[in-house]
């Protein structure tokens, strides 16, 4: 399954699900997404990717702290592991990317550079899209 997120600027910084593909069942609808550190939501992959500018990948849902919110509709779902990829242009975080994997430790050094050059490619196809 894959999504992506629009970090908005409200008071929330919610994190806005513009794009979404795969297997969801329902886990997109019965999760709440944030960046905003202070609260836990915001705490996760998604939020800490949008919030630092750096991936965040989560090699194994069952026994990552950072993603025990999201542990159990993930596990019901078959994810097991996860990649969260900010969407940077000109320094700014302006989303993410994320990725779901039925298996552990799915995301090896090779396979997050590309992902990572195709999320840099993203922000740059939706700049040129806007702007012409």
């Amino acid at each position: 399954m894959a999504w992506i997120g629009y970090a908005e600027q409200n008071t929330e910084k919610s994190i806005h699900i513009i794009a979404q593909a795969g297997y969801d069942e329902g886990y997109l609808s019965s999760n709440k997404f944030s960046w905003d550190d202070a609260v836990v939501i915001g705490r996760g992959p998604s939020g800490a990717a949008i919030r630092t500018g750096v991936c965040q990948i989560n090699q194994n849902c069952y026994t990552n702290p950072n993603f025990s919110l999201w542990r159990e509709e993930a596990i019901t779902r078959g994810y097991q592991s996860s990649i969260s990829i900010p969407l940077t242009d000109k320094n700014q975080t302006l989303g993410v990317l994320n990725l779901y994997s039925s298996e552990p430790n799915s995301f090896d050094s090779e396979e997050i550079s590309l992902l990572e050059e195709m999320a840099s490619n993203l922000v740059v196809c939706s700049n040129k899209t806007i702007t012409h």
